[in-house]
C-alpha cells in the first residue's frame, strides 16, 4: 500500500493537521446577537479568526466552492426566497500538495437579494464549527 496523497481523500499528514487545530480550539464565544429571535451566536468573523490562524500557522488553506444553488418561495407575507447552497470545501496542505475535500449545505430567506450570501455564510459557519469540533 503506497502513503501518496489521493486527491479528495486527504493524506495523513493532512489529517493530522486538521487533527491538531481541532484539538487547539477550545471555545469561540457567542458575541453575536439575533435580536429578533432573541438569543446570542457566534459571529462568522469571531469563528473563521479562530480556525484561520491555525489553518495558516500550518500552511493549509481552505478554498470553497459551489456546487449547486436552488431556491424556493419563502415566507409569502414577506415575499421571500429560500436560497439553499451545496459547497464543497477544499483543505489544501501547502507542504505537501494533500487535499480534502468535503461538501455542506447551507440555507438562506431573504426577501431581498442577499439569500444567497446568507446561505454561503450559514454554510461555512457550520461547516467551520462541526468540521473542528468548536464548542460555542
Amino acid at each position: 500500500m503506497s502513503d501518496e496523497p489521493k486527491p479528495g481523500f486527504g493524506g495523513r499528514r493532512l489529517h493530522l493537521k486538521l487533527a491538531e487545530i481541532a484539538s487547539e480550539i477550545k471555545s469561540v464565544p457567542k458575541n453575536g446577537r439575533n435580536t429578533f429571535h432573541k438569543y446570542d451566536q457566534v459571529t462568522e468573523a469571531d469563528l473563521i479568526e479562530a480556525v484561520r490562524s491555525k489553518l495558516t500557522a500550518r500552511n493549509i488553506v481552505r478554498m470553497p466552492s459551489v456546487r449547486e444553488i436552488t431556491t424556493r418561495p419563502g415566507d409569502e407575507s414577506k415575499a421571500s426566497t429560500v436560497t439553499t447552497v451545496m459547497m464543497d470545501f477544499t483543505f489544501i496542505d501547502a507542504d505537501t500538495g494533500e487535499t480534502l475535500v468535503a461538501s455542506w449545505a447551507g440555507t438562506g430567506a431573504d426577501a431581498g437579494d442577499k439569500g444567497l450570501y446568507k446561505a454561503y455564510t450559514g454554510a461555512l459557519k457550520y461547516f467551520l464549527m462541526k468540521a473542528f469540533q468548536v464548542p460555542t
